[in-house]
């Protein structure tokens, strides 16, 4: 029976990861975001305000994924794969005319914000 489990994990982890990386293959342009919390907010704020901009991401053309992670130094790390840097840019754009989710840049300490596109060059 333990066999039969361990045999069952690894096929469903490897069937997994093939497809991530399929989904990734879609993937010609990697943007970074990285931030701290402005004063008066906490990494849960900051959480839950990311959380929020997931339904708004997803709805963009060209989205892939998005993966968020916060570090033990309190600096969120924002990495969304994008099919074309132009998807990015209008993604980008419209984000910050996007009314209903304005108060999540209230949360973003916009004086430690880093922010560029990146070319993928490798998934593996």
């Amino acid at each position: 029976m333990k066999r039969f489990i361990t045999i069952t994990a690894f096929i469903i982890l490897t069937s997994c990861e093939q497809h991530q990386n399929k989904m990734l293959e879609n993937a010609t342009i990697v943007e970074r975001v990285s931030f701290k919390v402005n004063k008066g907010f906490s990494n849960e704020d900051g959480q839950q305000a990311m959380l929020k901009l997931n339904e708004f991401v997803a709805t963009q053309p060209g989205y892939v994924a998005r993966v968020t992670s916060i570090d033990t130094n309190n600096v969120f790390l924002d990495i969304v794969y994008w099919k074309t840097l132009e998807n990015a840019k209008a993604a980008a754009e419209n984000i910050m005319n996007e009314e209903s989710i304005q108060e999540v840049f209230d949360i973003i300490d916009k004086e430690s914000m880093v922010f560029g596109h990146f070319e993928v060059f490798n998934i593996h």
